[in-house]
């Protein structure tokens, strides 16, 4: 009988755990940042939902800005999902066909930079989103944090420093080599056709005491090889932890 009253301890022990709903769990709290990607973006804004508790995060939609723009969000995150929609009202939102974008943020990631990326057309949502570690410990100041997104193995040469890149690939630089005017001389190679050919050179100014994204891309239009740049004009340096 000892036994069997165990048994059964256990088993509502297991039952009661098991029924804990994503409300009883601890919440963490996460700083979001958005940056649309902006060869392509037609949304100015989006409401933010935690799919673990079926809820908005946010009283109004967050923008979607071109550029690293002061604009912060501080979410209470249950689960590590986020969902994004024009939709406002949560049940809309999360139902099939609601979001706009979806993304898993990394556990321990406590600040977070999405960058929104057009997903294409029958992928089931506007954007794909990058969720990239906005510390100043993962991204600090003076350095250059470089992604392809392009579907071909990149290679960069700052003055005599190579950054190789495959599809999908980061990495980041930092204290970039310079010149005597403080500028890296980059020259961009893609293997394209079975070989590398030279797509881009350009000078960057060394970012100083903020940090800088520099993004290669194959524009869908033209199928060129292209760069885009962003300075993270908002990051200061002299409060970051």
């Amino acid at each position: 009988m000892i036994r069997f009253t165990s048994l059964l301890l256990s088993v509502a022990a297991a039952l009661q755990v098991s029924a804990q709903t994503a409300e009883d769990k601890p919440a963490r709290t996460v700083e979001l940042r958005m940056l649309a990607f902006s060869y392509q973006n037609k949304v100015q804004s989006l409401q933010i939902f935690d799919p673990a508790t079926g809820t908005a995060l946010l009283t109004e939609a967050a923008d979607l800005p071109k550029y690293l723009s002061e604009e912060k969000h501080k979410v209470a995150l249950r689960g590590d999902k986020l969902v994004f929609s024009t939709q406002s009202d949560p049940e809309k939102a999360l139902a099939e066909g609601g979001a706009s974008a979806e993304v898993t943020l990394p556990s321990g990631m406590t600040e977070a930079i999405l960058v929104f990326f057009p997903a294409g057309p029958d992928k089931g949502v506007d954007y794909r989103v990058a969720p990239l570690d906005g510390s100043a410990r993962a991204f600090p100041a003076g350095s250059i944090q470089t992604m392809n997104v392009s579907s071909v193995p990149v290679r960069m040469m700052l003055e005599k420093q190579l950054v190789q890149l495959a599809p999908g690939a980061r990495k980041l630089v930092e204290d970039p080599p310079v010149r005597a005017n403080n500028h890296t001389g980059v020259v961009v190679q893609a293997h394209l056709d079975g070989e590398w050919r030279k797509v881009a050179s350009s000078l960057w100014p060394h970012p100083g005491r903020k940090r800088v994204f520099q993004i290669i891309y194959q524009d869908p239009k033209s199928g060129r090889m292209k760069l885009e740049g962003y300075r993270d004009i908002a990051f200061d340096s002299t409060t970051a932890e």
